[in-house]
């Protein structure tokens, strides 16, 4: 469907009603009356004269809820939109509204494909996608099951920017910061139909296995490729992933996976042999550059893309290069270190642990304190549910999936709700004031809390364990199999 939106010269948009046989009303003998959902309000200026303002009541339509009108949204270029409000007409350029006389100060804000640039980038984007992720994965479907199917044009679309393509929804070539996602606000698992008895949801342990809003600004921040900004995190792969049909199946080693990396590994260490078109360029001592992980003497640039500068190379794509499309089975599969940690649900009630908040403020979960054995301090854990007070003290296992880092005297509040209980009166176990003895950086191990059911571990939530804490635990060496 994304290729019909994209190929038209402008789409037609009925955007009004609760199903898609509403049509277009205000048609004379043929639909109803429109019906325009306007506040209007009377003043008169110094001069006398009596305006009326129009004011559209901001409430999303049926239309805008849908999952399955995202591509619609997104790929058409210019679109004739009806709704409850009136006509909208929208462009690369601008936007005009029928109860406006005029709109000049619309234009250049339009919303059509000139703007899109999660598609126009020439190189692959965490930030792009996620974003992506987020305005869809917070909308509505009826069937479960479909949660990657009214997504596919997305990932079509995007399949040649990203080496290896996708694995239910996941970037393979970023796949252990894509595991990362975190939900913001509200989230529950995605229940299969009853209208088929081979229907199945994405699994857990993708993104789109789950009914919210991902908190995409946080995926974004972990990639640390770019030239710009604050490179103040970065993720560290420390197992190899694997693709099964079923849990007694062979595993399959998923090509491509991490490549960025691997990139990083190799031209953050000096390697001089750069890929084709790529170039080396030594950085002026009197450029002022951002806080870096590791910082560095020297940038890159592609012959391609001159304008971008990047902290390494990384796999770009070839030009008019075909989208990888390729089939993976459900279950994803590792060697992996467990061990066995107290997760501390009822210090919620001391107050011990922190709300998490989403974009708009509302509590998008909470950061449930992890102890080791011996009662001492491990880490947190990010639990998308907030009634977790009455639940007992209870030691689960979990799993290392990556390492991480960040640098110390940057604080982010959201991603890294441990480091707020320094300003708590309550939360004294993690002060910010601890991390400055680890070389400058906060470094840690990403884990996941997992349900097991038949041998197959389930994603349940995501959290951190202190890197010095979780070294000093009884690891054990397992073959993880998530579903």
């Amino acid at each position: 469907m994304g290729s019909i939106f994209d190929n038209s010269a402008f789409t037609i948009i009925a955007a009004e009603g609760e199903h898609a046989d509403f049509g277009l009303p205000g048609l004379e003998g043929i639909s109803r009356p429109r019906k325009h959902d306007l506040e209007t309000f009377t003043f008169q200026t110094d001069d006398g004269e009596i305006l009326d303002i129009y004011i559209r009541r901001r409430s999303k339509t049926k239309w805008a809820r849908r999952a399955w009108t995202f591509q619609e949204d997104t790929f058409s270029k210019r679109r004739l939109k009806f709704d409850r409000y009136g006509v909208r007409w929208e462009c690369g350029t601008t936007v005009c509204e029928e109860h406006r006389e005029s709109d000049d100060f619309l234009v250049g804000k339009g919303r059509g494909w000139s703007e899109k640039s999660h598609f126009f980038r020439p190189y692959p984007s965490i930030p792009d996608f996620a974003f992506l992720v987020w305005s869809y994965n917070k909308r509505e479907l009826t069937y479960g099951e479909d949660g990657l199917r009214a997504f596919a044009g997305i990932l079509t679309a995007l399949g040649h920017k990203f080496q290896g393509g996708f694995i239910h929804g996941l970037p393979v070539m970023f796949l252990d910061v894509a595991l990362l996602w975190q939900m913001s606000g509200a989230c529950k698992r995605r229940a299969a139909s009853k209208l088929n008895a081979e229907s199945k949801c994405p699994p857990s342990w993708s993104w789109a296995g789950w009914k919210g809003e991902i908190r995409y600004m946080l995926w974004g921040a972990k990639c640390d490729y770019l030239r710009r900004g604050n490179a103040i995190e970065r993720t560290i792969p420390m197992v190899e992933w694997f693709s099964q049909e079923s849990k007694d199946s062979t595993p399959v080693l998923i090509t491509h996976q991490n490549s960025w990396c691997l990139d990083r590994t190799k031209y953050l260490s000096g390697a001089n042999d750069l890929p084709p078109g790529w170039t080396k360029h030594e950085i002026d001592s009197a450029d002022q550059e951002p806080r870096l992980i590791s910082p560095q003497t020297h940038y890159y640039q592609h012959n391609s893309i001159p304008e971008t500068q990047f902290w390494y190379p990384i796999p770009l794509p070839a030009p008019h290069q075909d989208p990888i499309i390729q089939s993976w089975g459900r279950l994803l599969s590792c060697r992996a270190q467990s061990a066995t940690l107290r997760v501390c649900w009822n210090e919620i009630d001391g107050n011990r642990a922190v709300i998490i908040r989403g974009l708009d403020g509302s509590p998008a979960g909470v950061a449930v304190i992890l102890r080791a054995l011996d009662g001492s301090l491990a880490g947190i854990l990010h639990y998308p549910r907030e009634d977790l007070a009455s639940r007992p003290l209870e030691n689960r296992t979990l799993v290392a999936i990556s390492q991480g880092c960040l640098l110390d005297g940057y604080v982010i509040p959201s991603g890294y709700p441990e480091l707020l209980l320094s300003e708590c009166p309550y939360g004294t176990d993690l002060r910010h004031k601890k991390f400055p003895e680890r070389s400058g950086t906060y470094e840690f191990y990403n884990v996941l809390l997992v349900e097991w059911e038949d041998g197959i571990a389930y994603r349940k939530a995501l959290g951190r364990v202190m890197k010095e804490v979780w070294e000093h635990q009884d690891i054990e060496m397992i073959d993880l199999i998530l579903g």
